[in-house]
């Protein structure tokens, strides 16, 4: 999928497209960082959603109830998605590694 979106990236942005292995899979790793905590949001928001729903009407939802506490799940990890979506395509941008840009300081003077 990771090559698709970068393709993809290229012809949005009119850049030249790279087709090594490097230039396509780059983000990958970012990709991976920040899509796994995404996840777990989304899957903890619905459960969130699923007992918040159960303590108002006294019952589990059921049929479309569920559906409903799926979609606030998923617009509540939305939130954290679109930041991540965007390390992803800065990265592929730029061609620096992930943390190139930020200043470490020096332990000694």
């Amino acid at each position: 999928m990771q090559p698709t979106i970068a393709i993809k990236n290229a012809l949005q942005e009119s850049r030249r497209l790279d087709l090594g292995p490097r230039s396509l899979y780059r983000g990958y790793g970012v990709n991976l960082g920040t899509m796994a905590p995404v996840t777990a949001a989304y899957f903890g928001a619905i459960n969130g959603y699923r007992q918040l729903f159960a303590s108002v009407i006294g019952r589990p939802p059921v049929g479309n109830e569920n559906i409903a506490c799926s979609v606030a799940g998923g617009g509540t990890a939305s939130v954290m998605s679109g930041p991540a979506e965007l390390l992803v395509i800065q990265q592929q941008r730029s061609g620096m590694r992930c943390l190139a840009h930020v200043p470490v300081p020096c332990p000694w003077p």
